[in-house]
């Protein structure tokens, strides 16, 4: 390997298919990696009816929005000479169900994936990659793995309680002339790997964990003690624990929850003062008028609406002494 990089574990900026599960149907839509959702595809329609022409299009984002009516624009000058007859809604709203999705957990790429996080930390701390004679075999086409979901016990012996991490760790014991390591993604999702059952270097013990939700590092103490029944273990695989899963999911869910919320409600109120701004013609370096606090106040009101009608009508808001907040 070139190189490791620990921050590699972070999330990429990468777009997940999703479905919003109604009473009466299934809708798929597109989650993005802030957490917002748009339709799955664009949608064009084009359809006379009598004398009168009705196009109507759905776009996924509002870059593409203003592409397309700047198209249909110049597509038909004569139709919207005083741009009224080519109306713009560009809005953004909560989704009213719920939303299901596919963990598509495993296969080739992902097992390779994890076992390149803990030789890279190998290598890091000067093993040499070739004496990871079992990562080796994996790597090679039709190579039988060397991993597997790991929920004998919990390594983490100073986890953060409720914090979702992703930890890489690895320890070489030269009298069982093993080199193991240990995956987490997420707080929840957790591998053990077998680099080689011919180890013959120092006692090694290294990790390396973040907060996958600021990416901040942070100190943990592992100990992995893997005895000849894991490690075989993490040759042989081993079926998707579904409950220790969902239990380590438990555990980490209601931080993650508020911290969601915590976002976006400060996403809300800074797009909302925003916007209220740019209504008024207030330039960036400016400051609101006396005359114009009353309609800076209604303005920005108005584009909390949506935010403070949706958690009202889910029952998510509570009275405490530190002010309104999400149950």
């Amino acid at each position: 390997m070139a190189g490791y990089s620990p921050t590699d574990l972070r999330p990429k900026d990468s777009d997940s298919r999703s479905d919003v599960m109604g009473e009466e149907n299934i809708v798929e839509v597109l989650m993005r990696p802030d957490g917002r959702v748009s339709p799955a595809k664009s949608e064009f329609s084009d359809v006379t009816v009598g004398a009168t022409r009705r196009i109507r299009m759905t776009c996924q984002t509002s870059a593409e929005l203003a592409r397309r009516t700047k198209d249909l624009r110049e597509k038909y000058p004569q139709v919207d000479g005083d741009g009224s007859a080519i109306r713009v809604d560009d809005r953004s709203t909560y989704v009213p169900h719920f939303l299901g999705w596919d963990l598509a957990l495993g296969g080739p790429a992902q097992g390779r994936a994890i076992t390149k996080a803990a030789l890279g930390l190998a290598v890091e701390a000067g093993v040499d990659p070739a004496s990871c004679e079992k990562a080796q075999e994996y790597f090679k086409e039709d190579g039988r793995p060397c991993f597997s979901y790991f929920y004998d016990f919990d390594p983490i012996q100073n986890r953060p309680a409720g914090m979702p991490l992703h930890v890489v760790h690895i320890e070489g014991d030269p009298r069982g002339r093993s080199l193991t390591g240990y995956v987490e993604l997420f707080g929840c999702i957790r591998y053990g790997v077998c680099l080689s059952t011919e180890y013959e270097g120092e006692r090694l013990s290294r990790s390396y964990a973040i907060n996958p939700m600021t990416g901040e590092a942070v100190d943990v103490t592992i100990n992995l003690r893997c005895g000849p029944q894991q490690i075989r273990a993490m040759c042989d695989g081993a079926e998707f624990p579904s409950a220790e899963c969902a239990a380590a999911i438990g555990r980490i869910m209601p931080t993650v929850s508020q911290a969601m919320e915590d976002r976006e409600r400060e996403r809300v109120v800074s797009e909302s003062i925003r916007h209220a701004f740019e209504m008024l013609g207030v330039p960036d370096d400016g400051y609101i008028e006396p005359k114009q606090a009353s309609r800076f106040a209604e303005l920005v009101v108005e584009n909390l609406r949506p935010y403070l009608l949706h958690r009202s009508q889910l029952g998510r808001f509570s009275h405490s002494s530190r002010g309104c907040r999400s149950k």
